[in-house]
């Protein structure tokens, strides 16, 4: 499988070349792109015709419009985290939702003082099952990344959270996301699809 990194320089892109072997490729003889570089590369990399797995976060809500547009012709695999434990919690979330909804919810976010939006994207994204939420975002110097969720029951709270040790797991995430890629039609898919299907 031949990948091209789009965003090969940052501190994931360059974490997922290293795993690579940097044995990469550009994006006119790749079998699949894997963007994580920045929001106002989103025309260029759906101007390629490949199949996509875009982990960059920060879009627009007309951004994403576009992706969901071009996942008409392309398949595009769309995920905020590459993460197989940050999948699960999202899914147990989902699975669950009705239980949390219109009870008082906030998500506690950390990451590395680089990281220009917050809330994080994971954050946002785990949100949308809880109803109304309150986001806290943290930036420190060696963050990878942290996310705890906080929901309020009756005489109880509930406490969920997921911390990551290393950017390598996210590196892996967004190489099985691309394996996964290979011969789909076109269409959005996720983390929620990559877990339930055996790769």
């Amino acid at each position: 499988m031949k990948i091209h990194i789009n965003g090969q320089n940052g501190r994931l892109g360059s974490c997922i070349s290293k795993m690579l072997e940097n044995k990469t490729y550009s994006a006119k003889e790749a079998d699949v792109i894997i963007d994580v570089s920045h929001p106002n590369c989103l025309e260029e990399i759906l101007c390629w015709g490949k199949p996509l797995v875009i982990g960059t976060t920060g879009y627009s809500l007309e951004q994403m419009k576009q992706i969901e547009e071009g996942a008409k012709k392309l398949p595009i695999f769309k995920a905020s985290n590459f993460s197989l434990g940050i999948a699960l919690l999202q899914k147990f979330l989902l699975e669950h939702g009705e239980y949390f909804m219109g009870k008082p919810a906030a998500i506690i976010e950390t990451h590395h003082e680089g990281k220009v939006d917050a809330p994080s994207g994971t954050a946002l994204e785990l949100g949308k099952n809880l109803g109304e939420c309150e986001y806290f975002s943290r930036r420190t110097p060696n963050a990878v990344g942290e996310h705890e969720v906080r929901i309020g029951l009756r005489g109880e709270e509930l406490r969920l959270g997921h911390i990551a040790h290393s950017r390598e797991l996210f590196a892996r995430g967004a190489i099985r996301a691309a394996e996964f890629m290979l011969g789909k039609k076109a269409g959005l898919y996720g983390m929620k699809e990559l877990i339930e299907s055996p790769l």
